[in-house]
């Protein structure tokens, strides 16, 4: 939530500058797509704080984090490894070598939650 707000304070252009450089999407799909993160961000993290279907949550989020962990990889390649991401906003300037590091520790947080998470029992 800390990135997404830092986002939604004017710091996020970067993340559109890196998905039109590194052509991952039509050009006319980055202005909408980069309005909408924040918010989407933002009201995921409320779901995970609030702790709601926290197994769906936590499944969902490690997928998310898998899709960005592969743009942030082709945007890298394709670009520069230590370009700006944008991904944390203005109060946190990181590459995209960065970003990916720390997309892989919450990867592994959202994994271990999943393991340690109790599926639900069933009533036959």
């Amino acid at each position: 939530m800390y990135a997404s707000i830092a986002k939604l304070l004017g710091g996020y252009a970067s993340v559109g500058i890196l998905l039109t450089k590194s052509r991952l999407l039509p050009a006319s799909w980055v202005p909408p797509l980069h309005a909408c993160l924040p918010y989407a961000e933002i009201l995921w993290g409320v779901f995970l704080i609030s702790g709601v279907r926290r197994r769906t949550v936590l499944l969902v989020s490690t997928i998310v984090i898998l899709v960005f962990m592969g743009v942030l990889s082709v945007a890298g390649y394709r670009t520069d490894w230590g370009a700006e991401c944008g991904c944390a906003g203005l109060l946190n300037k990181t590459t995209v070598l960065q970003s990916l590091l720390r997309n892989a520790i919450l990867l592994l947080m959202c994994v271990f939650g999943l393991i340690l998470t109790k599926t639900p029992a069933r009533n036959s």
